[in-house]
């Protein structure tokens, strides 16, 4: 397993290129993108976020990373800086479900989002490592390997949340003493919060009208349980000491504020913060407001050593 950096290309090139780059995946096509998606992609990378592919177990996952670090150093200097960037945590924010469904009864056959959130909020954030990391199968696509039951019920399966968190660990070759802040929006809240409960490495953990029950969620809007998924609020002994804050929407009729509230009283912990934002839906608000909350510290921090940005 192993990452494979994608050269400066338009979006629309993007699978073309990583068919070239993946050995073995010649299988691999190109996800149709909506232009919205595709505009908010070509502004991420004139930011300085650079594509990158990572293989692991389950399927090969699309990344943009952005490093502020000069390029042009000696070799003692490069050293340093990555010394130096070791000891400072990664921001991974982690996309939403996306489009996973094409209605209420009928799966989709490209769970690519047509408005990544979660990348908007990337771009905000002014950190130095900062890392967006897209659902399995979002932006490019494996015939062999991308079965629709990975966007559907098995979203949050153990072979999912597995091959999310080889991604960490390849991650932390780079950076073997950095601490990863996860941040996810949706259903990324679960997955952020799923792997914080495996990992040791993990400094915070922030929502954005996280699922952090998707049983709950599931009954209150009467679909069928994702009995394939696993489900953040069932590890409450592994999550209740890790810092975190979980924002909700007080209009967000998707994922409800009574979610995050549910979760926190399971958790049952200071170091678990809710916040309902009011006005805020499931999609909006939060580009306007996530450079305030940026600024904010989580509970449980050592003397606030850890800010989020």
């Amino acid at each position: 397993m192993q990452m494979l950096q994608v050269n400066k290309s338009t979006i629309l090139l993007f699978s073309v290129i990583l068919s070239s780059l993946v050995s073995g995946c010649s299988t691999l096509n190109p996800s149709p993108i909506s232009p919205q998606t595709h505009t908010v992609i070509e502004q991420a990378e004139r930011q300085g976020f650079v594509p990158a592919l990572y293989d692991t177990s389950l399927v090969t996952y699309a990344v943009w990373e952005k490093n502020k670090q000069k390029t042009n150093r000696t070799a003692t200097e490069t050293k340093q800086n990555n010394q130096n960037q070791n000891i400072q945590d990664i921001h991974v924010y982690i996309e939403g479900d996306g489009n996973s469904w094409k209605t209420r009864y009928q799966v989709s056959d490209n769970p690519t989002p047509k408005n990544p959130l979660s990348l908007k909020l990337a771009m905000q954030d002014t950190h130095k490592n900062v890392i967006y990391l897209a659902r399995t199968c979002q932006y490019h696509f494996d015939k062999e390997k991308c079965k629709s039951r990975y966007w559907s019920d098995a979203r949050y399966s153990e072979e999912v949340i597995q091959s999310t968190n080889e991604i960490l660990n390849q991650i932390k070759t780079r950076h073997p003493q950095a601490r990863f802040l996860l941040i996810g929006f949706s259903g990324g809240g679960n997955i952020a919060a799923l792997l914080s409960a495996r990992r040791n490495d993990i400094s915070g953990l922030i929502t954005i009208a996280g699922n952090l029950d998707h049983d709950a969620l599931n009954e209150y809007h009467r679909v069928s349980p994702m009995r394939d998924s696993l489900n953040a609020i069932h590890y409450a002994t592994e999550l209740k000491n890790i810092p975190q804050k979980h924002y909700a929407g007080s209009k967000d009729k998707i994922v409800p504020a009574w979610l995050a509230a549910k979760y926190k009283q399971a958790l049952n912990s200071p170091c678990v913060a809710i916040e309902a934002i009011k006005d805020n839906t499931h999609h909006k608000g939060w580009e306007e407001q996530w450079p305030q909350f940026l600024k904010e510290a989580l509970p449980c921090q050592q003397n606030n050593a850890t800010k989020i940005s």
